[in-house]
């Protein structure tokens, strides 16, 4: 496990050591978190995984979290019904297959479009 990774378990399991004002450091853990009793928070991410790199690394984080119940995956923008069989793929991979899937519309709300086409005449 690299570096990144052991800081993000110590992380989501309240194991990150704090640095008291004096310099020294406060060996107890601390919970940042507002769930009493370690009890596992649940989460449902809106995503539009497939665009870039960082909802998957994202979904993975959760997969891989003990304070995280992934209770479903909701998918927007675009082709959200690829999104959802990418997210699906993802999740049977991972041994999940029992998460829940739902895609939305493929438009924005407000009309707007969320990426600019970088290769299009101004």
């Amino acid at each position: 496990m690299n570096s990144a990774s052991c800081m993000l378990d110590a992380l989501i399991n309240d194991r990150v050591p704090s640095t008291r004002l004096d310099g020294r450091e406060d060996r107890k853990t601390h919970s940042f978190l507002p769930f009493p009793n370690n009890d596992r928070i649940p989460v449902i991410p809106h995503t539009d995984i497939g665009s870039n790199i960082d909802d998957l690394l994202a979904l993975l984080f959760m997969l891989g979290s003990q304070r995280l119940d992934l209770v479903g995956v909701t998918t927007v923008y675009g082709d959200t019904s690829l999104r959802a069989k990418v997210t699906r793929s993802v999740l049977e991979l991972a041994g999940r297959a029992d998460v829940p899937v739902g895609y939305g519309i493929e438009t924005p709300l407000s009309g707007k479009a969320v990426f600019s086409n970088c290769n299009s005449d101004r």
